[in-house]
């Protein structure tokens, strides 16, 4: 804001304090105002013909058409903010509570616009709760409901030929949303991380252990997040509804990138899963892998308060207020909705994908949306009217003398003057009603209002050469204004089908190379992010993803340096480890007691699965080992052969591995040599020996 303005602003604001006009505190950010409409553009809203425009900060009806703005997002209780300055000629009605569909005059509840009329700006606010209305205008209530009104419903904003409407400053807070967070502790709240992984190489070597996971603790009525990957998600499900957080990204720098998400309709208990909304510098509040988000807010180390409203097909977010997605997924309806539309109920998460997390949530609460919005169309209640009663009947009185018949030619001429004037004054009033309906037409430039009125005047003189003509002009201009409107609806769609298409494109770039880029695949985490940056260079997602990818291009040339410095030592090494190898003693095992005794199975590879099963589930044990009193477990123990070396690892076992009559602790790899006896569920024991490899003929 430009100096002047605040300094106009300023003023403003202390004169309308000064008559009451405002409420003594600016709400702050985290209270949860949404701007509605910005006067800039109609993003969030669908327009039926052309009576809106938006410019300057300011929506305007100039009077001279018909149409009507709809909010593409319903809501439930609200409070909504706004100034208007209308003319007393003002034609048309904000309606609230409306279906999406339809006539909002039959099915929301209207305040009309010249009710409000000033030639200067009037603050409105308008309170829904419950099936009940209220408008204030300047603090003072002014109109409210009389009959109860639809529980949730769009907003409609109608403008008729008329005077000129201006509307600006339109923001909206929810009333009696859910809290979902209590500020103590993380009831109604579960973590979840990533499945445990078969590890291979050097880390089946020490076991597999526990996958790391993100921890969510409780700290002055924040919850923070820590490591990761995981997610904190909701124990109940949403289907339709509207959500607010408030979230902080925290880091020593400024230039911070990791990403995060809040999820929403996905599978309990499943990471990653459901749409993804976006939580970074430069992408907040964009749908991952289908929409870029409109506007860059936010940053690190401060609170931004994301609204996510989702009903049905369509999602929009605002980010500190400001709408920065309106999306309508066309996509096949499914379960997954990273490849499908998916309107299921499902859980809301807060995501963190990476292993490093530092993150910060409060305020988060939520409305649940019904199915229908709006009052089904109003029925008109004809009511009877009552009979008139019936005349008493009054006695018979004498029939007077009549008197003598007049001329019969004097009679029939005062009969057809009477008729003649009557006819004249028919005429007259004809004419006078024709004169006053082509003023009307004059007056209108909208041809189908024209067409309705030359069509009363033909009907009352069917030979008006001039209202004749002027249908015929109304007409050939509503036919050119129609098919106007058709190109330009048409051309709008292709635009907008293009933007779409682009934005999927850049989107789906976007999350390809984040994955590769998690992957460890930088070649084609290089190749999308060219993608993505031939469509959208100047994007800030794409922008903070080069700036990652490059640092991590530099660290790997590094470390390619560096492994070309150590390559001799490398190559000395390796002869050291071939000189090794040429003396290295193959292990094997011999059952000394058990069902299998004398038995012998040689340790032919580097991790060898003991148990009492063959397979389960994909999982297949190398020795199965039988025992009568079927004391061993499934999958019991692994013996790791490397560098010469030979461990037991006991694998969380029921009845414990046994290492010279000493138990061993789970997952702990204890060495073995020649000799050692090893038993299993104390059913059954085997020998280790080491034997001269020999050299192959």
């Amino acid at each position: 804001m430009k100096g002047s303005d605040m300094k106009r602003f300023v003023a403003t604001s202390a004169a309308l304090l000064m008559a009451g006009l405002l409420p003594a505190q600016a709400p702050a950010p985290g209270e949860g105002w949404i701007i509605l409409h910005d006067g800039e553009s109609h993003y969030g809203w669908t327009q039926t013909g052309a009576a809106w425009s938006a410019a300057r900060g300011m929506l305007v009806a100039d009077g001279g058409s018909t149409g009507t703005l709809r909010s593409n997002t319903p809501f439930t209780d609200f409070v909504l903010q706004f100034e208007i300055r209308a003319e007393k000629s003002a034609s048309g009605a904000l309606y609230v509570r409306a279906a999406r569909d339809g006539n909002p005059k039959e099915t929301g509840w209207g305040v009309d616009f010249s009710s409000l009329a000033s030639a200067s700006w009037v603050p409105v606010e308008i309170e829904a709760t419950g099936t009940g209305v209220g408008v204030r205008a300047s603090g003072r209530m002014v109109d409210h409901s009389s009959a109860p009104v639809a529980p949730a419903g769009f907003f409609v904003l109608e403008a008729k030929p008329g005077g000129r409407v201006e509307i600006r400053n339109m923001r909206l807070r929810l009333l009696k949303p859910d809290v979902l967070f209590n500020g103590n502790d993380l009831s109604g709240w579960k973590s979840t991380g990533e499945p445990a992984k078969q590890k291979g190489g050097l880390g089946k070597l020490f076991g597999g252990g526990k996958p790391k996971e993100a921890k969510w603790t409780v700290v002055r009525g924040v919850i923070h997040g820590a490591d990761g990957p995981g997610q904190l998600e909701s124990l109940l499900q949403f289907g339709d509804f509207i959500l607010q957080a408030d979230v902080r990204i925290n880091s020593k720098r400024a230039d911070q990138r990791r990403r995060y998400a809040i999820l929403f309709r996905g599978d309990p208990g499943q990471l990653g899963t459901g749409y993804e909304v976006n939580v970074q510098p430069g992408a907040t509040g964009a749908l991952m892998g289908l929409t870029t988000a409109r506007k860059n807010i936010g940053a690190v180390n401060q609170f931004i308060t994301l609204t996510i409203a989702a009903h049905g097909r369509h999602v929009q977010v605002w980010a500190d207020g400001v709408a920065v997605t309106d999306f309508n997924d066309a996509r096949p309806e499914g379960t997954n909705p990273k490849k499908d539309a998916r309107s299921t109920p499902g859980v809301i998460a807060f995501y963190t994908p990476e292993d490093d997390a530092d993150i910060d949530i409060r305020n988060v609460r939520a409305v649940q949306l019904p199915k229908t919005f709006g009052l089904g169309p109003k029925k008109t209640e004809v009511t009877a009217l009552p009979q008139a009663p019936t005349a008493p009947s009054l006695p018979a009185m004498p029939t007077p003398q009549a008197p003598a018949a007049p001329d019969a030619g004097a009679a029939a001429l005062q009969q057809q003057l009477q008729q003649q004037q009557m006819a004249q004054m028919k005429q007259e009033q004809r004419t006078q009603q024709e004169a006053q309906l082509l003023q009307q037409a004059l007056r209108t430039t909208d041809p189908a209002q024209q067409i309705a009125i030359f069509d009363q005047i033909l009907a009352l003189n069917p030979n008006n050469q001039v209202a004749f003509n002027g249908r015929k002009e109304a007409v050939a201009k509503l036919e050119e204004q129609q098919r106007r409107e058709a190109e330009k609806a048409a051309a709008s769609s292709q635009q907008e089908q293009a933007e779409q298409e682009k934005q999927m494109t850049l989107a789906q770039s976007i999350q390809s190379a984040e994955a590769a880029f998690l992957a460890g695949n930088l070649a084609a985490a290089e190749k999308a992010l060219n993608a993505a940056e031939r469509v959208a260079p100047d994007n800030p997602q794409v922008q903070a993803l080069r700036s990652r990818l490059n640092y991590a291009n530099q660290r790997r040339s590094s470390i390619l340096a560096l492994g070309a410095a150590g390559l001799g030592t490398g190559c000395i090494a390796l002869l050291a480890w071939i000189f090794a190898a040429r003396r290295r003693r193959d292990p094997y095992i011999e059952v000394v007691s058990g069902l299998d005794k004398g038995k012998r199975f040689n340790i032919d590879k580097e991790i060898v699965m003991i148990g009492a099963i063959p397979e389960d589930g994909g999982t297949k044990n190398d020795i199965v080992l039988r025992d009568a009193e079927r004391m061993i477990s499934r999958f019991h123990a692994q013996l790791h052969y490397k560098e010469g070396k030979l461990y037991v690892v006991d694998t969380n076992s029921y009845n414990g591995t046994f290492v010279d009559k000493k138990r061993l602790e789970p997952g702990k790899p204890v060495p073995l040599k020649g000799g050692s006896r090893v038993t299993f569920a104390g059913t059954c024991t085997v020998k280790i020996g080491f034997e001269r490899r020999k050299k192959k003929k």
